[in-house]
């Protein structure tokens, strides 16, 4: 089995096991890895305590999004922020809902009075609407009994069987690759420096997405602003200096087929920067880590035959609740229904499908995540796997071993540690298009 192969069936096992053990493939929602792991903030836990705003912000930040997702290969494919965080959307959608139709119909009746339960759960505009976790002690030490042993060294028992389908994992995902900052920063063929104007890039925080500015907490504050102050590839100015260019230029023209490389380019420096920064970046996109990310070579050319690959790591599912006073305010059972509108606005106008041409496209909002530790990868490695693990950006699929520490095992292989926490996954549940269909043209059945 080639290398590549095995990484596919190290991902394929995995997958396996995580939808055996948590059940989280069921319709309506199902689980997607992250292209890199989110690294989970040490600072979170402070003296020995999970720091509440700490942890609200990180989630806020991170999470409070929906997802463009893939049913069928487990992969999310991008965060979609142009249309502001999950909660907004979801504020907008409840205050501004009425129900279609008569309010003599027995089905306006019942959608009304979703809406005004709705409404009640989501309480008064000014009430801060929280995201919490469940269970909120995950993050501490003593918290050993969460945590699930993986090693794909051992079979999975054929009793450990599920009625929710487990997804085929992506090829493109499952592979070693590189983003250590001099590749992704010197990638000079595609970055039109020649042409480049000087741009004040000085708040550069314009580049990640905040939900709300006054949600930063102090600690998550000052990563951001290390962020700004930090040298920046310049190649990440790119989107802010030619999406004019991009829009105006043929799309099989050279300048386009250039600034669409440019802003490939730029995406993955975003998403090293924001990953060593424990942020998803406001542009996170799988398509341009799978076309511009190395593939790295990861056997050692010494041996005629493949080495084996082995990947140990602890998981556990952790859940993303969004609560008022301690009562959840999100009502799912409101949003799949098909019957109600905003005034004024058009279906989609809230929440579109997504685009594009990947079909089996979706989108989602993260309701649990799929939190590892102490991951290890064992193999016979390249010079240049070596290097990768060693000084920068290894990714194995949604496994991240930056800055990896190195151990040579008497066998002549050579084990790779990352001990914190990250997040690999998400269970997304579906959402729908909002408002689902478009406000009549004329809104003679409003009830009162």
């Amino acid at each position: 089995m080639s290398d590549t192969d095995q990484l596919q069936a190290i991902g394929q096992q995995l997958t396996s096991v995580l939808v055996n053990a948590y059940n989280i493939n069921n319709p309506g929602g199902n689980l997607v890895f992250l292209p890199g792991g989110l690294p989970v903030p040490d600072d979170i836990v402070q003296s020995g305590m999970v720091n509440p705003t700490q942890l609200q912000t990180w989630l806020a930040v991170n999470f409070d999004y929906p997802f463009v997702v893939t049913t069928g290969d487990a992969v999310v494919l991008e965060r979609d922020d142009g249309y502001g965080t999950a909660s907004q959307i979801y504020t907008l959608a409840v205050t501004g809902a009425q129900p279609l139709g008569s309010p003599s119909d027995d089905s306006w009746k019942r959608i009304d009075a979703e809406i005004a339960m709705a409404q009640l759960s989501l309480g008064p505009p000014d009430v801060q609407k929280l995201m919490a976790c469940e269970p909120d002690d995950w993050l501490l030490p003593s918290a050993e009994g969460y945590w699930t042993k993986f090693d794909s060294s051992e079979t999975t028992s054929s009793s450990d069987t599920t009625s929710a389908p487990v997804p085929v994992v992506n090829s493109k995902l499952w592979m070693l690759r590189s983003l250590a900052d001099a590749q992704v920063a010197n990638s000079e063929s595609v970055s039109p420096a020649t042409t480049q104007p000087t741009v004040d890039l000085s708040n550069r925080e314009v580049l990640f997405a905040a939900p709300v500015a006054s949600a930063f907490s102090p600690a998550l504050l000052s990563r951001s602003v290390l962020l700004r102050d930090s040298a920046v590839p310049a190649v990440i100015a790119a989107p802010l200096l030619f999406a004019t260019a991009a829009a105006e230029a043929p799309a099989n023209s050279p300048a386009a087929s250039s600034t669409t490389q440019t802003l490939a380019v730029a995406d993955v420096a975003r998403w090293r920067i924001a990953a060593d920064a424990g942020q998803l970046p406001a542009r996170m996109s799988a398509q341009a880590l799978f076309s511009t990310a190395p593939v790295v070579n990861q056997v050692t050319t010494s041996t005629s035959s493949s080495s084996t690959i082995t990947v140990h790591l602890e998981h556990q599912l952790v859940t993303i609740g969004r609560y008022v006073a301690g009562q959840p305010w999100w009502n799912g059972v409101f949003l799949a229904d098909q019957g109600w509108y905003v005034p004024g606005m058009t279906s989609g106008g809230l929440l579109p499908p997504p685009g594009g041409a990947d079909t089996g496209a979706s989108k989602g909002l993260p309701v649990a995540m799929v939190v590892i530790r102490n991951l290890r990868v064992c193999g016979q490695w390249s010079d240049e796997a070596v290097s990768t693990f060693s000084t920068g950006g290894g990714t194995i699929g949604p496994l991240s071993l930056f800055r990896a520490a190195a151990t040579t095992n008497t066998d002549g292989t050579t084990t790779f540690s990352h001990d914190g926490m990250q997040v690999v996954a998400l269970m997304c549940s579906a959402l729908p298009v909002l408002p689902p269909i478009d406000a009549p043209a004329t809104n003679t059945n409003l009830g009162t």
